[in-house]
């Protein structure tokens, strides 16, 4: 049984209860921070860089810099400084964000074998708390990192994140992506705009790796997982679209793709030690795949119909928080009942995959169990960049979850498996790549399911387990009706905050 299955057993035996626990707003999703790391590149592109520092040895013989100014209470590891004045940081607090940012450095350096960050051999790394009164400030619930006048990274972090409210795990998080942006720094690449997705992405991957068994670490794999039609490199704003303003993070499952089902995490580490300020991650990422980012990211979409990770209980759980957070939303981009199609059929225009995006289309099994898919994609966008486009048909069966490609040029012979007699649905994966960077260019395509003599089938009954008996058009991004908003409070729900970034 795949994942699907297994949430949908899930949901249903735990009815009863979630709908007593569930809250009011419970598909209403929480106010939220903000990385603020970002905003501040286009300034610290220009910073000077310091000359090598002189190496100190011995564990605790590392220097603590007054890089912002004097007047702070200070708490120290071998290699960090956590400094404040008026915030409430307790003895505990300082404690467990040092213990945090060690264990990242160990990880970092030593495991994944980045190099050390700006002065690291000489000076702890200073990270303040405090709030929009402090020097330096920060005037939301989250964190940042920047550099100083001299060019040494330091991290902000917010003193509500030490609100006891606050999961540990959360504030642990929180830390760790920002010491990845450290680290970021100090390799001085991806400066320019197009590619800042990029340091969110692995920011979040990085913690991912470190986590990889807290599932909360994994959360904003949803506001990816929503919107599969977005390009990949796309780079949202929060205060103006709270879903694809988190969408950046969710990102991370691409790199989470490379590191852990595709490759190893030395080809994320490299695509960072080995770039310049003006580089571009994904020609970066396809010159260290041996020039198959495109059959990656085709795979990865593919992937995602099922959630096939090793972590991929995590992500089907940040996928369901988001889809309870943003009721009528959908990883699902179109359905096709069990009559197939009438021929070859347009995808829905509004959700048209973007470069590097795709579409997901599931297909409810016909009566006679034999599925015909086949694809035709246009051979360039709407703004005319010609589109490398990928097609897969994903089965979960009783063996496994198999991919099966299909082509996408006119006059490709389709697909045809015989489905077995419990497999309830498949999916048609359409991934599209292109040498654009644009937000707005589309790639069209258009699929068929079934034949044009095959006879009609009629809907299956609302009690009947054949299918779900939707229509080709019908649209998961619509308005929830009343029974999907009953489903969503059937869900079991993860009871944390969604934490500031």
């Amino acid at each position: 049984m795949h994942r699907r299955a297994v949430a949908l057993v899930s949901i249903l035996f735990g009815a009863a209860l979630a709908l007593a626990l569930a809250p009011n707003d419970a598909t209403a999703a929480p106010e939220r921070g903000r990385c603020g790391t970002l905003e501040r590149i286009p300034a610290a592109a220009d910073k000077p860089r310091p000359a090598v520092s002189f190496a100190v040895a011995g564990p605790g013989a590392k220097l603590t810099r007054d890089s912002i100014g004097t007047g702070y209470q200070v708490r120290t590891s071998d290699n960090f400084a956590v400094k404040w004045t008026g915030a409430p940081v307790t003895e505990a607090d300082a404690t467990r964000i040092l213990a945090a940012l060690e264990e990242s450095w160990t990880f970092f350096l030593d495991e994944l074998g980045h190099s050390l960050p700006t002065g690291g051999a000489t000076y702890r790394m200073n990270v303040y708390v405090g709030d929009a009164t402090d020097t330096p400030d920060i005037d939301f619930e989250g964190g940042y990192t920047d550099l100083d006048t001299e060019g040494y990274p330091y991290i902000v972090l917010h003193e509500d994140l030490l609100d006891p409210s606050y999961e540990e795990t959360l504030l642990r998080h929180i830390v760790v992506h920002e010491f990845y942006h450290d680290v970021q720094y100090s390799i001085d690449a991806y400066w320019d705009e197009p590619a800042w997705w990029y340091w969110e992405a692995t920011a979040e991957w990085a913690t991912q790796v470190l986590y990889s068994d807290e599932v909360d670490a994994f959360l904003y794999i949803g506001a990816y997982a929503l919107a599969p039609e977005v390009p990949l490199f796309y780079f949202g704003d929060v205060l103006d679209d709270e879903l694809l303003g988190s969408y950046q993070y969710g990102a991370s499952l691409f790199t989470l793709f490379i590191s852990e089902e595709l490759a190893d995490r030395t080809v994320i580490r490299e695509s960072w030690e080995t770039a310049a300020s003006e580089d571009d991650p994904i020609v970066v990422l396809d010159e260290l795949l041996g020039g198959g980012i495109d059959d990656a990211f085709a795979a990865h979409a593919a992937h995602n119909a099922l959630w096939d990770y090793a972590v991929g209980d995590h992500v089907i759980a940040g996928v369901e928080t988001f889809e309870e957070w943003y009721p009528g939303t959908s990883p699902i981009t179109d359905r096709v009942d069990a009559n197939g199609t009438d021929g070859l059929t347009g995808a829905r225009v509004e959700t048209l995959p973007g470069a590097y995006g795709y579409n997901v289309i599931e297909i409810t099994r016909p009566v006679d169990g034999v599925l015909r898919v086949a694809v035709e994609a246009d051979a360039a966008g709407s703004s005319g960049t010609p589109a490398r486009a990928t097609a897969s048909l994903v089965r979960g069966t009783t063996t496994g979850i198999e991919y099966l490609p299909v082509g996408t040029a006119a006059g490709d012979d389709p697909v045809e498996v015989a489905m077995e007699a419990n497999e309830p649905v498949a999916y048609l994966v359409v991934a599209v790549a292109a040498d654009t960077r644009s937000n707005s260019e589309k790639f069209g395509y258009r699929f068929s399911v079934g034949s044009d003599d095959a006879p009609p089938i009629d809907p299956p009954d609302d009690d009947d387990d054949g299918g779900c008996g939707c229509t080709v058009g019908a649209s998961p991004r619509a308005p929830a009706t009343p029974l999907l908003l009953l489903l969503g409070l059937l869900a079991v729900r993860l009871r944390f905050r969604l934490r500031a970034r």
